[in-house]
């Protein structure tokens, strides 16, 4: 690739060379054998301008201002192969305006659109302020050459046709508008060429300048008819160089920012572009006005100057403490420990890293969503009734809510609304806290006292109904040897009795579970295979499928066998006749060696459990089965809290239940099992 952008180089070169050798050897022979290599060698300069800017389009990733200065040498080069056919058909060439001159004039619109769209690129939106400038210099630039040029010109060929006036008056100007604009782009915030490339196409169209103003002086004759090749050659070295700057920019262009705290580039970027316009306005004004008109007007322009630049001073002062305050506001918003986020129109338009990571989404993710849409469906109307009263009294409104995470675990919030103003537009703008951990905190602490309550009340209360149960179960049971019509009143009562029997029994695990407890340490994994044929039996008849993924290595937990085999002996029960038409559960381990625990998965693709009713589970004598007692899952959690262990029953998508039982595994000597 370097070699091929030598040989390019070369060739520039080469045309170059044998362009002003042949200026110096035939530069007093005005034959049409001479304009016509003349031309050629323009014509050459414009296909390689042509071919190089198309390739800079092309390794840019298609930069669109390569592709308008391709297609002003593309006209200079269309014009150049007009002059050649008029040369080859008349052997000279016309003095009047014709396409060659229109291909010159639409050259320069090409140029502009390729300005324009640096500056855009840069900035990713049309700026007024650059567009005012560029304005402000064509019409000076105008002016100008209308007095120092035209005006001058006219004097000397009064019968000069206007289309040759509009034409050498428009290139001269828009020539110099286009290199100005260049300065400006280099002199503003961003440029979006590389500053080599830039120095070059401004030298270039520094060079095409003087070659115009060189034009209009041949033109008026005298002395500087010695000096006809003069704008030929400025012209030709003007095409190259834009060939050159097409060379010189081989990879994809980058933003090049300048440090704005620094104030040097600050006062280039504001104070130059106008301190300039004005002495060029100053010098037309001195031009057509009388002296002491003249003076009066300069001393309005500079008075004028100055106050503009006094407010150009406090404006940026006021935009540079707006600029930090808007940095100190977001760097405090994006560090927050809290979460922020900005809703218009039902749609988030701001988050900031916090509120992503409660939510577990990415900021893509996040954008364009509804927060109600992340509430869960139970709170959803909470939630869409506070948005409304936030709009309608205009106070801050605090409340919780459940939400949802991405991975759709549940999530429980404090949420503060207020409206505000977002990028001039009304909005609704929230802080949101995470309190998961404390709502489940007060749930575990309030299930902790109903189960100390019913623990008391079962110490008090059980004893007392197990003595006359006994003495009923043993009467019963005589009756029922001697009746003979009655004998199934009797088996009905017996039912009846065991059931209360087995209720008891259940309040006396609640009551006191560590005094029937023996720990030591269990394997998890052997426990569970070992209530396997117990359920078995019920799992066919309910066309129930069981399927256990062993650990890895070994789950030693310390712990009472019977007690956790009665936990896990409930939960499959009830995973089991929460699918009475079939289906399967998965059983799976989860070992954390850091936290030193294991945990056992049940999982279930059932109906899953209204979310109204999660909260309830495990309260005394709430049960969501037609003959369930209400008094299993209310044991299951005693027995898990005695061994310091944790079990929690959430829904899973897109349906069944997940209960999870934790356990800390057994520890040797302090290392974890």
């Amino acid at each position: 690739m370097l070699g091929k952008r030598r040989v390019a180089g070369l060739i520039g070169l080469l045309i170059g060379g044998a362009y002003f050798v042949w200026v110096m050897v035939y530069r007093d022979n005005s034959s049409m054998t001479v304009r016509l290599g003349e031309s050629l060698i323009h014509e050459a300069a414009a296909v390689f301008t042509v071919l190089l800017t198309i390739g800079a389009y092309r390794r840019t990733g298609r930069e669109r201002h390569w592709l308008f200065y391709a297609c002003g040498a593309a006209c200079y080069l269309l014009a150049q192969s007009f002059r050649i056919a008029e040369l080859l058909r008349d052997g000279s060439l016309s003095q009047t305006f014709g396409a060659p001159q229109a291909l010159w004039m639409i050259q320069y619109i090409f140029y502009l659109l390729a300005i324009l769209h640096q500056y855009n690129r840069a900035k990713q939106a049309p700026s007024l302020r650059f567009l005012l400038d560029v304005l402000v210099f064509t019409v000076i630039s105008f002016a100008l050459n209308w007095l120092v040029a035209i005006q001058p010109l006219l004097g000397e060929k009064s019968d000069l046709p206007i289309l040759s006036i509009v034409y050498e008056l428009y290139c001269c100007s828009l020539n110099a508008v286009i290199f100005v604009g260049l300065l400006i782009l280099c002199l503003y915030e961003r440029t979006a060429l590389p500053l080599r490339v830039m120095a070059v196409l401004i030298v270039g169209f520094l060079i095409r300048s003087i070659g115009n103003s060189a034009a209009i002086l041949v033109e008026q004759g005298g002395e500087w008819i010695h000096w006809s090749w003069v704008p030929s050659a400025s012209w030709l070295t003007g095409m190259l160089l834009l060939g050159f700057s097409g060379l010189l920019d081989g990879y994809r262009a980058g933003i090049r920012t300048l440090n704005a705290s620094n104030n040097r580039n600050w006062l280039l970027r504001r104070y130059i572009p106008l301190g300039v316009g004005t002495v060029m306005l100053l010098v037309v004004l001195a031009s057509v006005l009388p002296t002491f008109m003249a003076c009066l007007s300069i001393i309005a322009v500079a008075l004028l100057l100055i106050r503009l630049f006094l407010a150009i001073y406090e404006y940026e002062s006021m935009n540079k403490a707006l600029s930090k305050s808007n940095r100190n506001y977001r760097s405090w918003t994006e560090n927050s420990l809290v979460g922020v986020f900005i809703e218009q129109n039902g749609a988030l338009v701001y988050t900031n890293r916090q509120i992503e990571r409660i939510f577990g989404f990415e900021e893509r993710e996040m954008r364009g969503r509804s927060v109600a849409g992340l509430i869960a469906p139970g709170d959803a109307v909470k939630f869409r009734e506070q948005m409304k009263l936030r709009l309608l009294q205009g106070s801050t409104v605090r409340f919780d809510v459940a939400a949802i995470r991405k991975d759709r675990t549940p999530l429980y919030l404090e949420m503060q609304l207020t409206t505000t103003y977002y990028e001039g537009r009304e909005a609704i703008s929230g802080i949101v806290l995470d309190i998961t951990e404390r709502k489940l905190s007060e749930q575990w602490l309030i299930r902790s006292e109903k189960l100390s309550v019913i623990g008391q009340l079962a110490a008090g209360v059980a004893h007392e109904i197990r003595n006359p149960l006994t003495a009923l179960k043993g009467f019963t049971q005589l009756l029922h040897r001697n009746a003979d019509s009655n004998s199934r009143y009797y088996e009905i009562m017996m039912g009846e009795l065991e059931r209360i029997n087995y209720i008891v029994g259940e309040f006396m695990v609640l009551s006191k579970p560590h005094h029937r407890q023996e720990l030591k340490a269990e394997n998890l994994h052997d426990i569970l295979i070992g209530i396997v044929p117990i359920l078995e039996s019920q799992a066919i008849l309910h066309n129930v499928v069981l399927r256990i993924e062993p650990p890895s290595e070994a789950c030693l937990v310390r712990c009472d066998m019977n007690q956790i085999k009665q936990v896990l002996i409930n939960l499959m029960k009830n995973a089991i006749e929460a699918m009475p038409t079939g289906g399967t559960i998965d059983i799976r381990y989860e070992r954390d060696r850091i936290k030193g625990e294991v945990a056992v998965w049940i999982e279930d693709d059932g109906p899953g459990i209204p979310a109204e009713l999660l909260e309830r589970l495990g309260e005394p004598f709430f049960t969501t089965k037609e003959k369930g007692a209400g008094l299993g899952l209310m044991v299951c959690y005693k027995i898990v809290e005695t061994h310091e262990g944790r079990l929690s029953i959430r829904n899973r998508p897109p349906s069944g239940a997940a209960v999870t039982l934790t356990l800390p595994l057994w520890e040797r000597g302090g290392i974890v099992a």
